[in-house]
């Protein structure tokens, strides 16, 4: 796995030629930000935390096939977590936390 592979991109001279443009994960912000929302609703816990499943395993799957390193996956994931709880948070009605 790696992190970052950016110094064998610039090494290669693909970094802003090359058609690998992956970061971050479009997959796993789409998982994520589909899941958030009803995470963030539900009060029971098995519950909350089976739904994270999917995404998850979205994100190892693009890793495993070679689609995207472990950074475009971890990124992918944190702006799709970090949005989805800003836009619930901001449609929740006024009043009620």
């Amino acid at each position: 796995l790696s992190f970052f592979n950016y110094p064998m991109l610039i090494r290669e001279n693909i970094f802003l030629g090359g058609t690998f443009k992956s970061f971050p994960s479009g997959h796993t912000i789409n998982a994520f930000s589909a899941v958030t929302p009803f995470f963030l609703s539900l009060k029971g816990k098995k519950w909350r935390y089976g739904l994270y499943a999917v995404p998850i395993l979205t994100g190892l799957a693009r890793i495993y096939y070679n689609k995207h390193w472990l950074s475009d996956v971890i990124l992918g994931a944190f702006l799709a977590l970090y949005t989805g709880s800003v836009i619930w948070r901001s449609n929740k009605e006024p009043g009620k936390n």
